[in-house]
């Protein structure tokens, strides 16, 4: 996580690096020089620490949340499959009802990032 990054998270909103808050980098590392912000007071090595530790310990929500969105646009993208009036023959019907439930299952059993990062998506029919 870049210095930017742990500010945007100690803010809430990205730093206005140019006019509020001068970093300094000495031998890769980024050190605030000024802190010109009046809503927050200039954050601590510690607090810096701990925004970028809860950073680090929501990346599997983060990913999930990606997957789930993904999963669900090509679930809509495919919702015309499952109307009445479509004019796809039965097995072409079943073909797309068993790669739509393979869509909602895509989230079944996964508990890593890197099994997140993996997923192979069912192929269209």
């Amino acid at each position: 996580m870049t210095m930017y990054e742990k500010l945007e998270a100690y803010l809430g909103f990205p730093p206005d690096i140019v006019k509020k808050v001068i970093l300094v980098e000495s031998k890769g590392v980024e050190t605030i020089e000024k802190w010109y912000y009046t809503e927050k007071p200039k954050p601590t090595q510690e607090e810096l620490d701990a925004e970028e530790t809860a950073w680090n310990n929501g990346a599997f929500d983060r990913a999930m949340a990606d997957l789930r969105q993904r999963r669900n646009t090509l679930l809509s993208a495919s919702d015309w499959t499952q109307l009445p009036d479509t004019t796809l023959t039965t097995a072409e019907k079943t073909a797309w009802m068993n790669y739509r439930t393979e869509l909602r299952n895509i989230t079944n059993g996964i508990t890593t990032v890197e099994q997140v990062n993996n997923i192979d998506y069912p192929d269209k029919p």
